[in-house]
């Protein structure tokens, strides 16, 4: 499965997500989701 991510944020240009995903801490769904999008913000604010 992670092979699998890891493909598809290569597809959509989500390197940030790709490293590292699964040590997002979360309690909610939404709250998961809010905390990988700014992991690829923050990633792209430093690159």
């Amino acid at each position: 499965m992670n092979e699998t991510i890891e493909h598809l944020c290569k597809q959509l240009r989500l390197a940030h997500i790709a490293e590292g995903f699964e040590e997002i801490p979360f309690t909610t769904p939404d709250e998961f989701v809010y905390k990988l999008l700014l992991k690829e913000r923050d990633g792209r604010e430093q690159a």
